[in-house]
């Protein structure tokens, strides 16, 4: 029962952090935001946050792959989810967590995300089509893909998220085609 205990612990100390980054950033500009300043809003100490994070840059992804982690285990628990569905339950997912990407932008760290979500796209991919090993096309069409829906969201927060997930997903749809593998000879 300890070593569950810990790990409880371990992600109550890891919330607490990366949430309190996250309203710092709101608040303030993300380069005068300092460790001393994460650990005071989290209640924790100094010692702490460098034995659970070595940048503030760490923060934000383990939190992004945490987030990523928690969807992935939703998406899987709905084997039968269709792509529209999956896209709805996606761009909830954003306008639940609405203040998310405006806070990066305005610290200037969507490269950072961006290439986080490109990697948490590669392994939703290869998890849900059992295929770990991309080819070449498939990598460009993903890296395609993810730039799309990646400004198409920015667009969206910068517009209030006026348009409903549901809406939003009639709308991309359209421009995310499952991948074909393009290695394969065509008929034309």
């Amino acid at each position: 029962m300890g070593r569950k205990k810990d790990e409880h612990d371990a992600a109550l100390v890891k919330n607490y952090i990366s949430t309190a980054l996250l309203l710092l950033m709101e608040q303030n500009d993300y380069q005068s935001i300092t460790v001393t300043d994460i650990a005071k809003k989290a209640g924790v100490s100094r010692m702490t946050y460098y034995r659970t994070y070595s940048s503030k840059e760490d923060i934000l992804i383990q939190y992004f792959n945490s987030l990523a982690h928690d969807f992935m285990q939703e998406i899987k628990s709905r084997p039968d989810i269709t792509l529209h569905q999956f896209a709805v339950h996606f761009l909830t997912f954003f306008k639940e967590h609405g203040s998310l990407l405006p806070t990066l932008k305005k610290a200037n760290l969507l490269e950072l995300i961006f290439q986080n979500f490109i990697d948490n796209l590669k392994y939703f991919y290869t998890e849900l089509s059992g295929n770990h090993q991309l080819s070449a096309s498939e990598n460009y069409h993903l890296h395609f893909n993810a730039g799309g829906l990646s400004f198409a969201l920015i667009l969206w927060s910068e517009s209030g998220y006026k348009e409903t997930p549901e809406q939003m997903a009639q709308m991309l749809l359209p421009f995310m085609a499952p991948m074909e593998n393009p290695d394969e000879p065509s008929d034309n």
